[in-house]
């Protein structure tokens, strides 16, 4: 998962499946629940998956990018190279309207957070990006809440404010009940708490 909240070009959450289901999931199955992939026809992603190849990452694992990336559990990635990608938008155009897509919305979102980092004081920026990244990336639990698998080292890098700061807001925020913390786990228990916090700035 980014800490950005942003769909990444092969979205993480999207193509990576548990080392246990790898071997019960096609490549083409797997391609179909990803953004950039999503309502092409059969015969386009059954060449896209016959290029597609899987590697396995161990918890902890990952390496250096621009934009880091780590594996939370063990887990199988499907990579198709950069070569061959480049080669199937030159014979997908609705591949690469589909990568235009992406990156325009990349574009508003690094407008919407220049403007956060702006105008918005600390607890609202980290609010704002918790409830963003609940929606993209959290998972329901049985009781209606929201959790998210983040450390607060990662918010608080990718929001350029001190790991001590989003302590103090987290843990305000769990005494009044409206989050629960755990071992790079964030549970949101009340989030039209947190879209107060964010309308008031």
């Amino acid at each position: 998962m980014n800490a950005d909240g942003m769909r990444p070009v092969i979205d993480v959450k999207d193509t990576a499946v548990s080392a246990s289901a790898v071997s019960a999931r096609s490549a083409k199955a797997v391609l179909q629940k990803n953004f950039l992939f999503r309502g092409l026809p059969d015969s386009a992603l059954e060449r896209i998956a016959a290029l597609a190849t899987r590697r396995s990452y161990p918890k902890g694992d990952g390496l250096p990018r621009t934009a880091g990336a780590c594996a939370l559990e063990d887990t199988s990635l499907i990579v198709i190279k950069r070569t061959d990608f480049l080669k199937l938008l030159e014979r997908e155009p609705r591949l690469a309207i589909q990568l235009l897509k992406l990156l325009c919305e990349r574009l508003r979102w690094t407008s919407a957070l220049v403007e956060e980092t702006a105008f918005l004081a600390s607890p609202a920026r980290l609010a704002k990006r918790l409830l963003i990244l609940a929606s993209l990336h959290g998972r329901s639990t049985s009781v209606g809440e929201l959790e998210l698998r983040i450390s607060q080292s990662d918010l608080a890098r990718f929001l350029n404010i001190s790991r001590q700061i989003v302590n103090q807001n987290l843990s305000r925020w769990r005494n009044n009940g409206w989050v629960s913390l755990g071992n790079s786990r964030i549970v949101i228990r009340n989030p039209e708490a947190l879209r107060r916090v964010v309308e008031t700035g």
